[in-house]
């Protein structure tokens, strides 16, 4: 698939400037009837499936002043430079069972997305070149899905996770840990009085200034979103319902056929590691012979209770808690040091040798999609056939960390191919030439964070944190 390593860019600046989290902003209404709730209380209420509703759908409205002005460029992904996604607009939205429909209008044109997390498909269709897109996840049938015939329905390993209350009070629930939390008042939107949630970062080096959330009082589901860069009084990023119902969706709504005559594009997503296991079943490469079961649980009973069921039947809250505890201490292993990552890659391994003001936090190194421990054996192990459609081998990653919470910069690092090479010049326009501190870098430049990528010596460096550019410039100046 084209453009990876702009999907990669693009991947980075919008989890670095958004920080994974669901946001609101609302001004206060003394006339509520909501009855007090503490923060807390709230992101707990946010997470119990018993209150959420089985549908919503809407209006809405959005702006996005990440980018500035941006012209016209190529499809990459089905977000093109000019899409309505990257700018400022209005649309229509539902959401039920799993799947999702968006219809948007903005500067960039007019534009529908369809996903069906189990089928693991995503339609898009830009109405400006008449082009639809399928973008299907590896495991099932292009030929297949959509044009009104059933898809072939990928292992569910690779079908996409639904986003649910419980999962968006977890990203609020971790989010706060590096925030000051309170809920500050009370307001009303698309007609439903909604709780407001601040959240300020509690890191001084960061650009995000303020999150706020506004939280429908009966279903808790965010109404209204706007996130704040630092100095800055107006929102950056902002999105709310004009309209919101919590009726059932009819099914057919989800349903997607491209317009006769449009042209019609697939693409297949590969799912990293999915069908394999990276370097044999308890091997490290280069390395010897060594048994991934032993010394931690062992990671494939971590990697199946991670998920929601074992064999069809559903896993209890202590189940979950123990799972969750389990992987973190498999995946503690995964965390080195400079000396140990080295030995793992195929290139010289930089760092920010002169950078003071953050500290470095460790090293993992991702080998064919996999994270590997310090002897090079994946941390977690893959099931299914390792002989049966394996893909090619993919160079070795290391990505760093300094600093911590919404002040943290990361740096990832991966030997120059020729097919990186080639994906640096199909760059979109949304990524630009600049000139960091005398380091000549294709970046992203928000008012939320930037993320920039440069090659020396033949490998392709990557940098990227929710903090103000100057912070970056000093931080890629000091790597080498």
């Amino acid at each position: 698939m084209r453009g990876k390593l702009f999907l990669i860019i693009l991947a980075v600046a919008v989890l670095t400037t958004l920080g994974g989290v669901l946001v609101a902003v609302a001004g206060a209404d003394e006339g509520s009837p909501l009855p007090g709730v503490t923060a807390p209380e709230l992101i707990a209420r946010m997470g119990d499936a018993s209150r959420a509703p089985q549908a919503v759908s809407g209006d809405i409205e959005w702006t996005n002043e990440l980018f500035g002005a941006l012209p016209a460029a190529p499809d990459e992904a089905g977000l093109a430079a000019g899409s309505p996604l990257l700018t400022s607009g209005s649309g229509r939205f539902w959401v039920q069972d799993g799947k999702l429909r968006l219809e948007a209008q903005g500067a960039g044109g007019d534009r529908v997305v369809v996903a069906d997390g189990a089928a693991g498909t995503v339609w898009t269709y830009t109405f400006a070149d008449d082009t639809a897109h399928l973008y299907k996840l590896d495991g099932a049938t292009l030929a297949d899905a959509g044009d009104g015939r059933h898809a072939d329905e990928p292992d569910a390993g690779a079908t996409p996770a639904a986003i649910t209350p419980e999962r968006v009070s977890t990203l609020l629930e971790r989010a706060s840990r590096h925030m000051t939390v309170a809920v500050t008042g009370t307001t009303v939107v698309a007609g439903r009085d909604a709780y407001v949630l601040t959240m300020t970062p509690t890191a001084t080096d960061t650009a995000l200034g303020k999150v706020e959330a506004a939280i429908d009082g009966v279903t808790y589901v965010p109404l209204r979103v706007a996130v704040a860069a630092a100095g800055h009084d107006t929102a950056t990023l902002s999105f709310r319902f004009t309209r919101v119902s919590y009726d059932a969706v009819d099914d057919h709504v989800f349903a997607f056929t491209p317009p006769k005559g449009a042209k019609v594009k697939r693409d297949v997503i590969e799912a990293p590691g999915e069908g394999r296991e990276v370097g044999g079943r308890g091997e490290a490469r280069g390395h010897g012979q060594v048994d991934a079961r032993s010394g931690e649980a062992r990671a494939q009973g971590a990697d199946g209770l991670a998920g929601e069921a074992i064999d069809g039947k559903e896993l209890t809250a202590a189940q979950r808690q123990k799972a969750r505890a389990q992987m973190k201490k498999q995946a503690r292993t995964a965390l080195l040091s400079r000396d140990e990552a080295a030995k793992l890659v195929d290139f010289p391994l930089a760092w920010a040798r002169d950078h003071a003001t953050r500290d470095h936090r460790g090293v993992v190194v991702v080998d064919d999609g996999t994270l590997v421990n310090a002897l090079g054996a994946p941390v977690f192990e893959r099931g299914g056939d390792a002989a049966a459609g394996s893909p090619p081998q993919t160079a070795p990653v290391a990505v760093q960390l300094y600093g911590e919470g919404f002040g943290a910069i990361v740096l990832a690092q991966t030997r120059t191919t020729a097919d990186i090479r080639e994906q640096l010049k199909q760059l979109p326009a949304i990524v630009d030439t600049v000139d960091l501190g005398g380091v000549k870098a294709k970046a992203i430049v928000t008012p939320l964070g930037s993320v920039a990528v440069w090659q020396r010596d033949g490998v392709t460096l990557v940098a990227g944190g929710m903090v103000p550019k100057a912070d970056l410039v000093a931080f890629v100046t000091s790597v080498r």
